[in-house]
């Protein structure tokens, strides 16, 4: 059986100020530079509010699984069509996206296009154009009823 020192060491602990652990200073700047720049603003107008520093923690994170600032930006800005826009959502997203590949905001709007391009197309199959459901107005000439065109004419003066 494991002492409880080990398990002490293993299991996460959460950290305070004087605690934190130590990041490298080249991902701390690039984040810092960013942060201010694009994901800050994006957070914020989205929804409503400053970000908390768990998703700080959360975006450096995803930023070192490779997700880059214009690609979280743009995940934040899509999440706002959500029914209800969540940093949650977002980070799903986000993390989705991670997994297949995505990188940049370019390559998030293709991969979006690319989806609605193949929903579009598969909500169009399933459409069926039936001849008895395909109602259009009918003509009536002055032989089968209708007006003239000088009882049109008379008509409009009255």
């Amino acid at each position: 059986m494991a002492s409880t020192d080990s398990l002490t060491t293993s299991m996460h602990t959460p950290y305070y100020n004087n605690n934190k652990p130590k990041e490298s200073s080249s991902l701390s700047q690039d984040y810092n530079y960013y942060y201010k720049a694009q994901i800050e603003e994006a957070y914020t107008a989205i929804y409503g509010r400053k970000m908390p520093p768990v998703i700080r923690s959360q975006i450096r994170s995803l930023m070192a699984q490779g997700a880059m600032p214009d690609l979280i930006a743009a995940v934040i800005e899509y999440s706002a069509a959500a029914p209800r826009p969540s940093w949650a959502y977002a980070r799903t997203v986000l993390e989705r996206q991670l997994s297949m590949g995505t990188r940049t905001a370019e390559q998030f709007e293709a991969a979006c296009d690319s989806y609605r391009r193949k929903a579009a197309e598969k909500a169009a199959s399933w459409r069926k154009i039936l001849p008895e459901q395909n109602y259009s107005q009918r003509d009536y000439s002055p032989m089968e009823g209708g007006m003239s065109q000088a009882d049109i004419e008379e008509a409009r003066k009255l």
